[in-house]
Formats: C-alpha cells, structure tokens, sequence
C-alpha cells in the first residue's frame, strides 16, 4: 500500500470537479424543488383563502352554558340571565334553554343558515317575582332573543343580534 502524502488525492467516486458543472446541478436542483413545491404551494394558498385560520367558525357554539353581559349596551352581568343550546338532533332545530331573572325559559332554537339563527316558541315557568326590576328584565331578554337573526364569534364572547337588539354573552363560569 502506497504511503499518502498530505497532499495525495483521495480514490472516491467523486467526479472531477468543474466549476460549470456545479451550476448546472445547482440550477437543476433549484428547478426539481420548484417543480415539487410550486404544487405544495399553490394547495396551501388555497386552504388558507378557502378556511383561513384567523377566521371564527361560523358554527354556533352549543351545549355550553353562556351569561348576557349586556342587552342593548345596558350591563345585566350578575343579574343571572344564561342561555344554552343543545346540540340538535336529526334535523337542524335544538332546544334551547336559560334562566331570565325570574323563571326558567326554553325555546326552540334554529340554524338557518351560515351566522343566521332564530328562536320560537317560548315558554316559561310563569313564576312571580317580588321585584319588579326584575320582571322587566327578564321580559326585555326573553323580548330580546325572538328578535335576534344572527350570531358572532369574538373570541369566546357571543354576540347576538337581531331587529334593534344586541345580546353580548360570555361563557359561564
């Protein structure tokens, strides 16, 4: 076995090396990670304008306690006003259900369609309160919610809005 020099070139399969060459096999490189990338992002750009993520879902959160904050811009936090939807069943209609003030209520509850919703049909345990405040609180909410067309997402506030009403509800504690 021939003693290596310092200098002595190693026997591997390398190919010479020529300067134009490393080039060529660069740009050819560049090209295939186009080709295969180009495909990649293209799906990606799409998902995002389809479903971008910072978006809300447009699904209304059921089978979750939520309080009203405020009715019309007029604080009702603490005055024990809740709402909850079941999840539905067959059809696109759910129960809902909530105390307003005085009496426990409950409703059928629609999705129409994308953020749009509605409440029907109302019921109530007819119960008499001693405050009279009271009473027309749970009348303007009950009022309230038969207006209401739609739903938003902020976050994990609720806001519900409908003909010259605005319900704003955050999770119950």
């Amino acid at each position: 076995m021939a003693k290596r020099t310092r200098f002595a070139r190693r026997n591997t399969c390398r190919r010479p090396f020529a300067p134009w060459q490393a080039v060529a096999d660069h740009t050819a490189r560049n090209r295939l990670a186009a080709e295969i990338t180009k495909p990649l992002g293209v799906w990606f750009i799409l998902v995002a304008l389809v479903n971008p993520a910072w978006a809300e879902s447009a699904v209304f959160p059921k089978n979750r306690w939520f309080a009203v904050d405020a009715l019309n811009g007029t604080n009702l936090r603490g005055k024990g006003l809740t709402l909850f939807v079941e999840p539905e069943g067959p059809s696109s209609a759910a129960f809902a259900k909530g105390f307003g003030g005085c009496n426990d209520w409950h409703s059928w509850f629609d999705t129409v369609g994308g953020t749009e919703v509605s409440f029907a049909q109302f019921a109530d345990t007819e119960r008499v309160c001693s405050n009279n405040q009271r009473m027309q609180i749970e009348r303007d909410y009950l009022a309230a919610l038969a207006k209401i067309k739609e739903f938003r997402l902020e976050g994990e506030m609720l806001s519900l809005t409908g003909d010259g009403v605005t319900l704003r509800l955050s999770p119950k504690k």
